[in-house]
């Protein structure tokens, strides 16, 4: 009698356990890290930052106090994550334009204007303010160069411009900080104030008129 031997059949791997107790995974370090940066960034933007807690931002993001702090060492570390986090995320690149100095300029001014105008830059700046007296590190948030997108490339524009003659001779760190303030902070203040609404036609107003006296100055102090 013939005996037909069936072909071996290679074994079934077993699936893999999910880990279970001990450390997470990078994966998964870095999916909670996410996840904490996101709940505090909801309820920060939603109810500020005096009136949201670790357990509330825990609690949302599905985890535990214990985790989020050994994350991030206090309520103000957390917040600054999340502030540096939205402006490095929400600015895209800016880019100069062709065209005349002034026209450059208009456009440049009307970018940074457009993204510090954004909703959620407003609610994040009226935070910040709020705590600055407590927490003057969270005040400093607003004063470095990330959270004036396209310093560097005005700083650049200014430099090309005084070589070429076209600018006194000012100090470039000075004149562009002139420049941004001039063109964002009273904007800034009466939008995160709720005094007036700077809608597209009113944001180009503003700049034209910026810039002009930007541009009269600089050169009128050039010829004398």
């Amino acid at each position: 009698m013939n005996i037909t031997k069936k072909p071996a059949t290679a074994a079934t791997p077993r699936a893999a356990k999910p880990r279970r107790g001990g450390r997470p995974s990078l994966q998964q370090a870095a999916d909670i890290q996410v996840s904490i940066l996101d709940a505090a960034e909801a309820l920060f933007l939603k109810t500020g930052f005096s009136s949201t807690g670790i357990e509330a931002i825990a609690k949302r993001a599905g985890t535990s106090k214990a985790t989020v702090y050994a994350r991030f060492s206090s309520k103000e570390a957390l917040f600054i994550a999340v502030s540096n986090r939205v402006l490095s995320t929400h600015f895209s690149p800016m880019v100069l334009s062709s065209g005349s100095l002034q026209e450059r300029l208009n456009d440049l001014a009307l970018q940074m204007l457009d993204a510090l105008l954004d909703p959620k830059i407003l609610r994040m700046y009226r935070i910040i303010m709020a705590e600055s007296e407590r927490f003057p590190e969270l005040a400093r948030l607003s004063d470095n160069k990330s959270a004036f997108a396209g310093q560097d490339l005005l700083e650049t524009l200014l430099a090309d411009e005084q070589a070429a003659g076209n600018l006194g001779n000012y100090e470039l760190a000075l004149l562009s900080q002139l420049f941004i303030a001039s063109v964002v902070l009273e904007p800034l203040r009466l939008e995160s104030l709720g005094l007036r609404s700077f809608d597209m036609a009113a944001r180009r107003q503003w700049v034209d008129l910026v810039v002009n006296i930007f541009l009269n100055g600089c050169q009128q102090r050039q010829e004398l």
